[in-house]
């Protein structure tokens, strides 16, 4: 019914970052305000200070989850960017012994990342496909 209101366009959405998204009449004089819940969600807190090991575990923090992946991503980003001006410049860090170390480190980030990111939508694509079994709505 949600999906028919925003299609005639009587309700709107705000969407935020971690995955918040609000839905208002969509009136010239509406006011919509927030409940003080939804006011520390969308000002306090970012989705890695919400992030426990139990929804990590179970994948269930899907905007903490989506935030490791991001950090993830951009971390091989930046390896690999790194590795490549190590490479083309021939110099070697005296730490790692060769540049390669930065290659290799960069694809097993990128690789767990993503693997993360499958794992994240493979339990919510699971979770929503029993929800829809269990709902007397179907």
């Amino acid at each position: 019914r949600l999906n028919e209101l925003q299609e005639i366009d009587v309700v709107a959405t705000e969407t935020y970052p971690e995955s918040v998204t609000l839905y208002y009449i969509n009136h010239p004089e509406s006011n919509w305000p927030l409940s003080p819940e939804g006011k520390r969600a969308l000002m306090t807190e970012t989705p890695l200070d919400r992030l426990s090991t139990r929804g990590f575990l179970t994948m269930s923090d899907t905007a903490g989850i989506r935030t490791l992946v991001l950090a993830g991503l951009q971390l091989s980003l930046v390896l690999f960017v790194f590795g490549g001006i190590l490479t083309i410049t021939g110099t070697d860090i005296s730490s790692t012994g060769s540049d390669i170390a930065f290659w290799d480190t960069a694809f097993d980030v990128l690789l767990v990342s993503l693997l993360l990111l499958v794992t994240e939508r493979a339990a919510r694509w699971i979770r929503r496909r029993h929800s829809q079994r269990e709902s007397p709505f179907n």
